[in-house]
């Protein structure tokens, strides 16, 4: 039970998931600043937008398949990331669905890729009772004892974390979610992923979800403007 409530979450877009246009609903506070840290050595090839898909294996042995949206941008001093809060485009919404239902996993095709690329910016925005984001790229060189030796994040050659927090306003009040990338290819990243959750229905219940995830760059990072090129010669070409 407590796993199908927080897989139902989770199959929406965003977490605690209300729509923009709802009215009387909580949204996220206007002031929220996504924060990101960087530890160890990690690619600097990975700047873009990602369509990141999970294939969340529940104790059964079900398979159900979820993605979000993650971008990470050139930052001053390093990569940053930044969830992108919308809705998946309906057609892809459907086949994941399609796909859960027979407990398959779920591959995108070049259209599908083609087609979150191109609706990325227009995307229906997803407000959510966030009260703070965080995310951290942490390099395989600067991985914990507890990462050194956990089946999700051992061997692996880095590692995406996102730590989402919630007012309290929805079931949903935290998520910790880890990516650890083993394979990278051009605009393909494999690997394996954890989901740390805190729902509420009504009395706390924590649930993890593990599986394997597959992100796919839908459109490479801009162009750097002269200012950033300008910046890199002063700083040695050390920023993301």
């Amino acid at each position: 039970m407590r796993y199908a409530l927080v897989t139902a979450l989770l199959l929406l877009p965003l977490p605690a998931h209300v729509s923009a246009d709802e009215s009387g609903k909580t949204a996220a506070p206007a002031t929220l600043t996504e924060k990101t840290e960087v530890e160890g050595t990690v690619p600097r090839d990975i700047l873009g937008r990602w369509l990141v898909v999970t294939q969340i294996k529940l104790p059964s042995g079900a398979i159900t398949p979820s993605a979000r949206m993650l971008e990470l941008r050139r930052g001053r001093e390093h990569p940053e990331v930044f969830l992108r809060r919308a809705e998946l485009p309906d057609a892809l919404s459907k086949k994941m669905r399609e796909a859960a239902t027979a407990s398959q996993a779920w591959t995108p095709g070049d259209g599908d890729l083609h087609e979150v690329a191109e609706q990325w910016d227009t995307l229906p925005s997803v407000v959510a009772d966030y009260s703070s984001i965080e995310s951290t790229l942490i390099g395989a060189d600067a991985y914990s004892r507890e990462f050194q030796v956990d089946e999700t994040t051992k061997g692996s050659s880095f590692a995406i974390t996102v730590r989402e927090a919630f007012s309290g306003a929805q079931p949903l009040r935290s998520t910790y979610s880890v990516f650890a990338v083993r394979q990278q290819r051009d605009s393909r990243l494999d690997g394996t992923f954890v989901i740390s959750s805190i729902a509420v229905a009504p009395f706390p219940i924590p649930v993890t979800l593990k599986g394997d995830f597959q992100a796919y760059r839908v459109a490479a990072p801009p162009a750097p403007s002269w200012w950033q090129r300008l910046l890199d010669v002063f700083s040695g070409g050390r920023r993301g």
